[in-house]
């Protein structure tokens, strides 16, 4: 497959991720924002990487592994905070 190819096809996969960012970004508050984005350019990182060829057998393959589990935990514990608050807040009314 041609770089050309790799490039459309990851991008084409890649592609609904926008509008669950923008849904992110005008619906959540900062403190998840922030590292639900970091999440999300490094999963764009990791598809550009594909498309220039990057292959499972690579060395920086196991890189953007370990940092897409990273920035994706870091993300899910922003969201698992804001819920526990939000739940907190409402039981008090």
């Amino acid at each position: 497959m041609s770089e050309t190819e790799r490039t459309q096809m990851a991008r084409r996969a890649f592609a609904r991720c926008y509008e669950l960012r923008y849904q992110v970004e005008l619906f959540a508050p900062a403190e998840v924002v922030d590292p639900a984005l970091t999440y999300f350019r490094c999963v764009r990182g990791f598809r550009n990487a594909v498309g220039k060829g990057l292959r499972h057998t690579d060395q920086d393959f196991e890189r953007y592994t370990e940092q897409m589990k990273d920035t994706l935990a870091d993300a899910r514990d922003a969201m698992r905070k804001d819920l526990e608050l939000s739940e907190t807040a409402g039981e008090g009314d």
